[in-house]
């Protein structure tokens, strides 16, 4: 074969300062690939087998399709319909939120909700309710402050202190 028509995704042939696999190509000619602890590089050694090989193959083209795909994706993200889903929770009123939880709930029983995320949304309706009850506190306090401004007398105090 010509010198000048090798292609240049062909391995470099061994130089004298780096080590290289004894191994020779399907052309013939040194492999040149850079050898592991037995000295062959992976297709060479008799550490690893045809299958194992040919699977790396496959995992590679598993991975080249994967790109593609994601690729044509996000090239088509813009197009496409949000994909349906729970509505957005609502924290408004504490029946809205007994729903939510209760919906929740029934996606973690039925393995559609990992328990980490239904833990998460959690803590998120405990902060809801927290912020509803400081909200009913700051309320009574200004009911109670206008009561004192117009001069009544304060009947039954209300606390919320716990």
């Amino acid at each position: 074969m010509n010198e000048s028509k090798i292609s240049p995704r062909a391995a470099a042939p061994p130089s004298p300062t780096r080590a290289a696999c004894p191994g020779r190509t399907k052309a013939g000619r040194p492999c040149g690939a850079t050898p592991g602890a037995d000295g062959r590089c992976p297709n060479h050694s008799n550490r690893f087998t045809a299958e194992m090989r040919s699977a790396w193959g496959r995992r590679g083209a598993l991975i080249g399709v994967k790109y593609r795909v994601e690729e044509k994706l996000e090239a088509l993200a813009p197009s496409l319909p949000e994909p349906p889903g729970d509505p957005a929770p609502s924290y408004a009123t504490a029946a809205s939120v007994r729903t939510y939880l209760e919906r929740m709930s029934k996606r973690v029983v039925d393995n559609k909700l990992a328990p980490s995320q239904a833990g998460a949304i959690a803590k998120f309706a405990e902060l809801a309710i927290r912020c509803a009850e400081l909200q009913l506190e700051r309320d009574t306090l200004d009911l109670e402050i206008a009561a004192q401004e117009r001069g009544e007398t304060p009947g039954r105090r209300v606390s919320m202190a716990r």
